[in-house]
């Protein structure tokens, strides 16, 4: 389920289903994008998240990896942030 704020939501059990059925990319686009303190990053879910993200990039090796991170970009640091990537 996603949130109002864009990422996903839900409980602890549902975070944690969704991180571990998310693509390298999905990770990789919400790490960027993710507000300080959200729930994806606290507690057991925040562990999760962590070891699944280790995962996916070991598994994927550099450059599918470099690949996926280009593909989520870096717009800003969270949906409708004003702050860029400085060019």
């Amino acid at each position: 389920m996603i949130g109002k704020d864009g990422f996903p939501a839900g409980t602890e059990a549902e975070l944690i289903l969704w991180i571990e059925e998310a693509s390298a990319q999905e990770l990789i686009s919400v790490w960027r994008r993710l507000p300080t303190g959200h729930p994806l990053m606290r507690g057991n879910v925040g562990v999760r998240f962590a070891q699944v993200f280790a995962k996916r990039r070991a598994e994927a090796g550099r450059e599918t990896w470099q690949e996926a991170s280009d593909l989520a970009g870096w717009d800003g640091a969270y949906p409708g942030s004003t702050r860029r990537r400085a060019t």
